[in-house]
């Protein structure tokens, strides 16, 4: 949001870059938030997917760039369909004026085009320590070239988001924006009634205490509400949920959409008629949506549908995948499908079928050749990852 420089408290400025040009807090808390998220993005890639390819921190840069540009042209936009003016320049990022939606949405976009369009041109050395079973059993390391599923690709960012928005939820305290109503008692005290639900503010956070009186009452902190909430709701994604048994590829990132619409539809409501959008609250509500649908697709048609029907839908033609809806309802689905398409499997090349197999559910590794890092070709019938010495 865009407060006017005169309604900002004294401390929002952090410094001054010469005369005339103020840092401020907000923009300092905000790169702070980036940075944090890219952070986490990093760790996870490296530590717990293991992928070792510099195309995944090209999009760092993507991201960034995305976020903030989708950010800003989204404050902008909700201003103008709410007949408000913002009053400020598009690049002028010092004084606010930042709405996260329009940055989870472009960058989503450049995300599902980046992964699907440049990665898929490409195989990605993926480390394992791998039991291979070719008439005795050994243990190695190996570097398995595979393609990454652009949903394996929404469970490692998504949640990286998350912590950033607590993070950046900060920004807002400094600018005194995105408040909530004024809390009044019943003999319209507004003190008595601060120090009944938020009296602990006192003692642990004073500053935030006296900040959130506001024209001379005192305001809900949305902004702290919000950050505790993304905060909760990052460690449990970012760090329970890859742990769950069940979990399928896609259903990590889809739970961060969830998360965040259900947080921000909540909140929306309840904010001071100054900040309140009518258009956050309809694209909080498609986010709840968008979660909720994606989480099922991912839990239960994405292994049912995985790889064969986009495949011959897009390769060979309708009146071919016919046959694929032959076997929707059987027990025995993707056996029967297999056996019905395993000429047309058989006459793709190898990495090609590989891409389709693994881009919509990407936590198993289907039988095949692998090439390893050191180039030693080395033929096996399972791949079965074990825990590192």
């Amino acid at each position: 949001m865009n407060p006017s420089v005169s309604s900002r408290p004294p401390w929002s400025t952090a410094f001054y870059l010469g005369p005339g040009f103020p840092i401020q807090w907000y923009g300092i808390i905000v790169a702070i938030g980036i940075a944090f998220g890219i952070l986490m993005f990093v760790l996870k890639l490296i530590y717990f997917y293991k992928i070792q390819d510099n195309s995944f921190y090209f999009f760092i840069f993507i991201a960034v760039l995305t976020m903030v540009l989708g950010a800003r042209a989204w404050y902008f936009l909700i201003e103008a369909v709410d007949g408000r003016s913002s009053g400020s320049n598009f690049f002028d990022f010092r004084n606010g004026g930042l709405a996260i939606q329009g940055g989870v949405l472009l960058t989503t976009l450049a995300g599902i085009i980046y992964f699907n369009v440049f990665l898929n041109m490409k195989t990605t050395k993926t480390k394992t320590t791998a039991k291979l079973l070719n008439n005795k059993n050994q243990i190695k390391t190996v570097y398995v070239e595979r393609n990454i599923s652009v949903f394996v690709m929404l469970d490692l960012i998504a949640p990286c988001v998350l912590i950033g928005q607590a993070i950046g939820r900060w920004g807002n305290f400094f600018n005194a924006e995105v408040y909530g109503a004024a809390l009044v008692g019943s003999k319209n005290d507004t003190l008595s009634a601060a120090n009944t639900t938020w009296g602990f503010l006192r003692i642990l956070m004073p500053k935030v205490w006296d900040g959130m009186f506001i024209n001379g009452s005192f305001r809900i902190p949305l902004f702290l509400i919000e950050s505790f909430f993304n905060t909760i709701f990052f460690v449990f994604i970012y760090f329970v949920m890859d742990h769950i048994k069940g979990i399928r590829s896609g259903t990590i990132g889809f739970s961060y959409f969830l998360a965040t619409g259900i947080v921000r539809l909540i909140l929306e409501t309840q904010r001071d008629e100054a900040f309140k959008y009518n258009t956050s609250i309809v694209f909080s509500a498609l986010l709840i949506l968008v979660g909720i649908v994606g989480i099922i697709y991912c839990q239960t048609l994405a292994i049912k549908l995985r790889g064969y029907f986009w495949t011959y839908f897009f390769l060979y033609g309708w009146y071919k995948v016919a046959a694929f809806f032959t076997t929707l309802f059987m027990k025995d689905r993707t056996q029967a499908c297999s056996s019905k398409f395993a000429f047309y499997e058989k006459s793709l090349p190898e990495k090609e079928r590989s891409f389709f197999q693994l881009k919509y559910y990407n936590d198993v590794l289907p039988p095949k050749i692998y090439r390893l890092y050191d180039h030693e070709m080395l033929m096996f019938d399972k791949l079965e990852a074990v825990p590192e010495a």
